[in-house]
């Protein structure tokens, strides 16, 4: 019996390195947004999947239809009131990460902003209540750009 090489060797071990992180969607599943149809049309509809390997959602347009292959360019939000806060707006589901426990306990909605402060009052999932967020303290799935 032969021995390998010692190069051979380290090339057979395996990976200790944890595989890298799958690229996200910019829309949480449950988001309200506007797609534009094939025929050219806008529909409102409800983010469902978003597949990693082609990245592109699957999105409710209501009476049990779904569209398929919806890439992002075509996607706008409509889940928010319109009023800014800080950087912003009133309504924004927003992931607070520092936070221990379950999702509910990190995951939120946007309900206030202090200005002199410049902090965020975040509403979470599991009803708690968080003040004095700062935006760097803050994930959101998208930017939104103030015009």
């Amino acid at each position: 019996m032969k021995e390998l090489p010692p190069d051979d060797l380290e090339q057979s071990l395996p990976d200790t390195e944890p595989p890298e992180a799958p690229p996200a969607g910019v829309h949480y599943v449950g988001d309200r947004v506007r797609i534009v149809r094939s025929n050219g049309a806008e529909s409102y509809a409800t983010i469902v999947e978003y597949d990693e390997v082609m990245e592109c959602y699957t999105c409710d347009v209501g009476g049990g239809v779904l569209k398929y292959g919806v890439e992002e360019s075509y996607i706008t939000h409509v889940d928010h009131t319109g009023e800014w806060a800080g950087k912003h707006f009133i309504g924004r589901k927003v992931r607070i990460p520092h936070l221990g426990g379950r999702d509910a306990d990190k995951n939120g909605v946007i309900r206030g902003y202090n200005e002199q402060w410049e902090t965020y009052i975040v509403a979470m999932e599991s009803g708690a209540i968080e003040t004095d967020v700062r935006y760097e303290e803050m994930k959101v799935p998208y930017e939104l750009i103030k015009r």
